[in-house]
């Protein structure tokens, strides 16, 4: 008996509470369900379409369950899919406040179940893909990105930190004050992420209002000596977040031997020796600590470890990506604060060798 499809509906969309952010770095599933006579079917298709509208990819949706004796549903992984299609995206450069578009983070995508014969029977959703990652028990949506709830942003005192802004598209500008006074007011011209970059002189809030809604975003000052180190790392929001250590670093260089060489001796009086060391590996390490760091910097802080980017600032203005190890965070019970202490490795040291 042949299949015949008569309808397809997309039954898990991953739109939360109005939010279409969809974070690609855990696993995100579109359901849909096929309605059909006949044979049941054993697949259909999913094409994954740009916003210009261009056909980036076609695919093929897995058997999920059945719901009754006419209607199947099947299940599409989208989020390594997604991940192929979307590039790294690196920090910019930014003037003091000013607000700059970070386009490279969310790219959209139309996701479209759809007959393998007959391209009239289809359903079609919207995502915004997000370089994200959301957890277990969590939406696999960043609603709170879309929302611009009031989250909490740390910088060096008299420093520069970010402050984000998510676009809804609906509004083209933003009107941005900073500690009650006006910056201005700046475009938002697309639906995406903005940073704003403020100088950490005080506690303070930044309001972003677009007319159609108004948001506060907390910045909070770490008053640690100019002398320590100031990292920054991308954390699962999309967001480069940053924190001071104090100025109580250790540094060591460890060094691992790449090899010798065979020296021919002529004369043990005067040779030095009949094996020459070619050289050496080094890593440079920092050992840093922070304290006195409140409960909800800490929990901010925990996503540094999983972070790709992690960057140590070596001058006023030059940063460079660094390795994070060490367990890294304690609490104590009875006070609101805490302390962390980590290791960062540097990128390669160089030195002489002999090859």
């Amino acid at each position: 008996m042949a299949t015949t499809i008569t309808d397809i509906t997309i039954t898990q969309d991953n739109l939360y509470e109005g939010s279409s952010i969809i974070p690609i770095h855990s696993p995100v599933v579109y359901i849909a369900e096929v309605t059909y006579s006949g044979d049941a079917p054993d697949y259909v298709n999913v094409q994954i379409i740009d916003e210009s509208i261009f056909l980036v990819g076609t695919y093929r949706a897995i058997y999920l369950d059945d719901q009754s004796a006419t209607v199947r549903r099947f299940a599409f992984i989208a989020n390594d899919a997604i991940k192929s299609l979307m590039g790294d995206f690196e920090d910019v450069e930014q003037l003091s406040e000013t607000l700059v578009e970070r386009p490279d983070i969310k790219t959209r995508y139309l996701i479209r179940f759809i007959h393998p014969d007959f391209i009239t029977i289809y359903d079609t959703a919207t995502g915004d893909f997000a370089h994200g990652a959301a957890q277990f028990g969590s939406y696999p949506n960043l609603t709170h990105v879309y929302s611009n709830s009031n989250q909490k942003f740390y910088g060096l005192k008299d420093d520069y930190c970010y402050v984000y802004f998510y676009a809804s598209g609906i509004a083209t500008t933003v009107s941005i004050t900073d500690n009650g006074v006006l910056k201005g007011t700046f475009a938002t011209p697309n639906a995406g992420y903005y940073a704003y970059k403020t100088l950490c002189d005080t506690n303070k809030t930044v309001n972003f209002d677009d007319s159609h809604s108004s948001y506060d975003k907390t910045v909070k000052i770490v008053d640690e000596c100019s002398e320590g180190r100031y990292l920054k790392w991308l954390d699962n929001d999309g967001y480069y977040r940053f924190y001071p250590f104090n100025k109580f670093y250790e540094t060591q260089l460890s060094a691992e031997l790449i090899g010798t060489a065979n020296k021919f001796i002529t004369n043990i009086l005067t040779d030095q020796t009949n094996r020459e060391n070619i050289g050496s590996d080094v890593d440079k390490i920092e050992s840093l600590t922070a304290t006195n760091v409140d409960s909800e910097a800490l929990d901010i802080f925990s996503s540094i470890y999983a972070s790709p980017r992690v960057l140590a600032r070596i001058s006023n203005d030059k940063w460079v990506q660094v390795t994070l190890t060490g367990d890294g965070i304690s609490r104590r019970r009875k006070s609101t604060g805490g302390k962390i202490d980590i290791q960062i490795t540097y990128p390669e040291y160089f030195n002489i060798k002999m090859i």
